[in-house]
């Protein structure tokens, strides 16, 4: 995938492409594979080509099925980005590895904003916050996870930028990630 024209169209194979894409921020967090199967052949069906879907938890996601946290926590209960739970992020992959194999691009969310200090829905979820200092060890990480499946990253996700420290972030993270996956 790639920038074509005047920055103003995706290229696929050099051809023009179009983006239609689907919500489905916590499917990794709350789909079985059963679910993401259906899921797949339906969205198919539809005619969609790409699908954005948070990395990490949403704060609002549905409780269903108990699936692993993405990284190991704290006796705090805060995660350690640089701890990677290697069951969460093996299922993660897979789901990917399954959505890309049917054709679908997947738009990847980087950080939603529950995961951003100083974000309207940071106090939902202390534990799972990333600091500043972590972004691009987070973004290597990513990018080696989701090299093999071309996707598109999405850095943020329903945030207010009312805070200069969560605009500092987004723009690290920008920054961290595009220097990975460019």
């Amino acid at each position: 995938m790639t920038i074509g024209g005047k920055r103003d169209h995706f290229l696929r194979d050099g051809r023009p492409w179009f983006y239609l894409a689907d919500t489905v921020w916590s499917a990794f967090t709350n789909a079985t594979e059963l679910e993401w199967a259906e899921y797949l052949d339906y969205r198919r069906e539809q005619g969609f080509n790409a699908l954005q879907i948070n990395i990490l938890p949403q704060w609002d996601r549905s409780l269903g099925a108990s699936f692993p946290e993405p990284f190991r926590a704290d006796r705090q209960g805060r995660w350690d980005f640089s701890a990677p739970n290697a069951e969460y992020f093996d299922r993660v992959k897979a789901m990917t590895a399954e959505a890309n194999g049917r054709g679908f691009v997947p738009a990847l969310v980087f950080l939603w904003c529950n995961h951003v200090p100083g974000a309207w829905a940071a106090a939902r979820n202390l534990g799972a916050l990333i600091a500043p200092d972590q972004v691009g060890s987070y973004a290597k990480f990513v990018a080696e996870t989701f090299a093999g499946f071309d996707p598109i990253y999405l850095v943020s996700g329903d945030t207010d930028f009312k805070d200069p420290a969560t605009a500092a972030l987004y723009l690290a993270a920008l920054k961290a990630i595009a220097k990975q996956a460019p």
